[in-house]
């Protein structure tokens, strides 16, 4: 049924040491990540693991929501519980004994890490290997280079063979205005999987609680000319939603919608009817760059309209508390993770914050309905999707704007490389010449 599967393993699984793995391994590895508290979200999806016997067993969740089935088979790495108890925590921080197609067998803590294939890789049957995994390269040694300068000039002086994320800024060195590669190099670009937005407080604390103001900062704004500027011209993607585009359910028809397009006569028709004189809001951002960008821009696209925009960024810890707090901003800068559906992304608005309250500072129990009911197993279709994008272009309660593309680059004699949209690169699918 929806939260309770049957589990069946290859009985040929073994680790690099040779310890087998069956299905103690995996509950133990189950449980393990469960109770260590590393991902919340795991730990409130999963709920229980049962044996049937050493090949078999049944997976339980505590939520039947569309895609939690398939998180939680894809988030937790398994490894043998014999191996793991075998080794120190120390021992396992540096040469961990896992059941993938490469292992380390050096690694220094913010130097490098080097990977050798694994001759005796357990999936012997190639059909059935993972797409991450086709054990072309036999070494990899990963360099850690934190500023992305040091990426880019790595590449032009060929002490690296790959750059997994090339800085937008540095994209030109290696990328033709065009899109096409320069000579000598092969780009690829993979669009992120995070997708930013800027949410309102609509709370009785904010003047944006009338939603023509609403209406007339969102048109005010042209999130092409804000994304043009922060990311390069097509070095993003737009959204008409704060979900992705790339999501299965994401509708492409949406992108040919008027959702409040940059249109200033409107912008000015809605300020008038909103009543609203000398209005000035308070923009809170995060210290990230692309954030302080976009702030800029959308600042000076609501100055032509004559609203003050007051730019206000705080770090990590005190954005947290902040964004809960409706008397300490109007707008905000938010991104929104996406994994496999749209009702990701508005889960995430409908259930942010621990005081009751959504991303858009109020209680909105038909937005809850209507998410609910996108997300269900047996209630996820095309018009239950589209009554949440229609529900929250009614009541204009953010201003989508997208998703940026990440750049990988190699020396031409790598033909490609896939990069995970969620920020994984995956070693195994280089394909050489």
């Amino acid at each position: 049924d929806n939260d309770t599967y049957k589990i069946e393993l290859y009985d040929y699984i073994h680790d690099w040491a040779g310890n087998p793995v069956t299905a103690d391994d995996v509950i133990f590895s189950y449980t393990t990540m469960a109770d260590s508290g590393v991902s919340g979200k795991f730990s409130r999806l999963f709920d229980s693991m049962e044996k049937v016997d050493d090949y078999n067993l049944i997976l339980h969740l505590k939520n039947t929501a569309l895609g939690t089935a398939q998180y939680v088979l894809q988030f937790c790495p398994v490894v043998s519980q014999a191996a793991y108890e075998s080794q120190s925590e120390g021992e396992r921080a540096q040469y961990p004994i896992g059941t993938g197609g490469y292992k380390i067998v050096d690694y220094v803590s913010g130097g490098y890490c080097y990977l050798e294939r694994v001759e005796d890789y357990w999936q012997t049957d190639e059909s059935l290997r993972s797409y991450a995994f086709s054990g072309q390269a036999k070494e990899i040694k990963i360099v850690v280079q934190t500023e992305a300068a040091q990426r880019a000039n790595a590449l032009i002086t060929s002490n690296v063979d790959v750059v997994p994320v090339v800085a937008n800024t540095d994209i030109g060195l290696f990328q033709n205005e065009d899109g096409t590669p320069k000579e000598g190099y092969n780009v690829l670009a993979t669009l992120n999987g995070v997708t930013y937005y800027m949410p309102f407080n609509c709370s009785e604390d904010s003047v944006l609680n009338n939603i023509d103001l609403r209406k007339a900062v969102s048109y005010a704004i042209d999130a092409k000319g804000v994304m043009d500027g922060t990311f390069g011209v097509n070095g993003y993607t737009l959204s008409k939603e704060c979900a992705n585009v790339m999501l299965g359910d994401y509708n492409p028809a949406w992108n040919e919608e008027d959702y409040y397009d940059y249109n200033m006569e409107k912008a000015q028709e809605y300020l008038e009817k909103s009543g609203a004189k000398d209005v000035s809001l308070r923009l809170m951002i995060s210290t990230e760059a692309n954030e302080k960008a976009m702030a800029v821009f959308i600042q000076q696209y609501l100055d032509m309209v004559g609203i003050k925009v007051e730019i206000e960024s705080y770090d990590a810890a005190l954005l947290t508390e902040y964004k809960k707090d409706t008397k300490m901003w109007d707008m905000r800068i938010d991104s929104v993770g996406n994994s496999d559906y749209c009702t990701d992304a508005w889960n995430l608005c409908t259930t942010a914050h621990d005081n009751g309250l959504n991303s858009f500072m109020i209680e909105d129990p038909k937005l809850d309905e209507l998410v609910a009911a996108a997300g269900g197993l047996d209630t996820h279709s095309t018009e239950t999707v589209e009554a949440v994008h229609v529900y929250n272009y009614e009541q204009c309660y953010y201003v989508p704007l997208g998703n940026f593309y990440k750049y990988s680059v190699a020396t031409d004699k790598l033909q490609a490389w896939p990069l995970h949209p969620y920020n994984y690169l995956l070693y195994g699918g280089f394909i050489f010449e």
